[in-house]
């Protein structure tokens, strides 16, 4: 791993570029998701939501701009479709600057008619516009001379079996930054089956002054909200924070993509920022109780008892919280004494 030496303001990197080969072939069909993510964590107090974007909408799909390969297919943000392609999009207009937020996102990745996938995507945060693209293949759409430069990081969901770990290792989620793919914190997808022909899944980054978590969940296999990567502080004992570089100026949010000799079809369905993040334990709700928050954010005003139910069965033990303070606080506002009901029976 390289040195990242925030006093100097230099950070030395090594481009990691893959490639691989496999013929043109057809996308597997997309999965239809059950729900998408809450429009603001179920949590008492909610913060302020920066960026609520559901790209199955033209209103919100006119706020990205859309460079290389990207496209809007079927109400989705499709960042590759096929073999040796490079496709990002980001938000048209910057958001305040922030070190202190949750990311929220839908994604699916289906293979080339079932041959072995690449590249990968990333989630990005970065200040150099909205226009910017790196390369194809092994550089994620994100690596690429000094398109993003030193004013940038993300969080990677690899697919490339030779970018992975090895011993069945294939599919892996890291983080990276200043415009290079380093691959920090590497770490396995929780599922050994992977995410790629596995429907769609649920990502939530949580970022903080000088850390990266990562929760995903959801896919064919109903995966619960798991911690697949949390990233180690590298600038410990400095005094600074990792993204302090970013903290001058507004944030430009949203995603790259790559594909080369082998290919996969990458979507994107929406994307949700909140600023500052929610409190650790509305975190963990709004991770293990996502379709249920969407529920009682909907119905909470008018079946606060029922919302609070549903949260209790779909969520699981922690999506019960959830599920309670969901129809609780939100079914108080709105429905009186039942929405307070249904948090207390949740």
């Amino acid at each position: 791993m390289s040195r990242f030496l925030p006093w100097a303001g230099t950070l030395v990197l090594a481009a990691a570029v893959v490639g691989s080969a496999h013929a043109q072939t057809t996308p597997t069909t997309p999965s239809t998701p059950a729900t998408t993510p809450p429009a603001t964590a179920p949590n008492a107090t909610a913060p302020s939501v920066t960026l609520n974007l559901d790209f199955s909408k033209p209103e919100d799909q006119a706020k990205m701009m859309l460079n290389g390969n990207a496209a809007w297919t079927n109400g989705r943000l499709e960042l590759t479709s096929d073999v040796s392609m490079a496709g990002s999009a980001f938000t048209t207009t910057p958001v305040p600057a922030t070190d202190n937020y949750l990311a929220t996102f839908q994604f699916e990745v289906m293979s080339l008619a079932g041959a072995a996938p690449a590249d990968g995507f990333m989630f990005v945060a970065q200040n150099a516009g909205p226009d910017k693209i790196g390369g194809g293949g092994g550089s994620l759409g994100y690596q690429a001379g000094n398109v993003f430069g030193p004013n940038s990081y993300g969080v990677e969901f690899n697919s490339y079996s030779g970018a992975g770990l090895g011993n069945g290792m294939d599919q892996t989620v890291a983080w990276n930054a200043f415009g290079a793919r380093e691959k920090f914190d590497q770490t396995a997808w929780p599922d050994m089956t992977g995410f790629v022909d596995q429907g769609v899944f649920t990502a939530q980054v949580m970022v903080q002054p000088n850390q990266i978590e990562v929760t995903v969940s959801g896919g064919n296999n109903n995966l619960k909200p798991t911690m697949v990567m949390k990233s180690t502080d590298l600038l410990a004992g400095t005094g600074l924070n990792l993204f302090q570089i970013l903290s001058p100026k507004p944030i430009f949010f949203g995603f790259t993509g790559g594909t080369g000799g082998s290919g996969s079809v990458q979507d994107i369905l929406n994307l949700n920022i909140q600023s500052p993040a929610p409190a650790a334990g509305a975190t963990t709700g709004a991770t293990a109780g996502t379709t249920t928050g969407t529920t009682g954010t909907t119905t909470a005003g008018t079946t606060g008892n029922t919302t609070g139910t549903t949260g209790a069965t779909t969520g699981g033990t922690t999506g019960a919280t959830t599920g309670a303070t969901t129809g609780g606080t939100t079914g108080a506002t709105t429905g009186g004494t039942t929405g307070t009901t249904g948090g207390t029976t949740a």
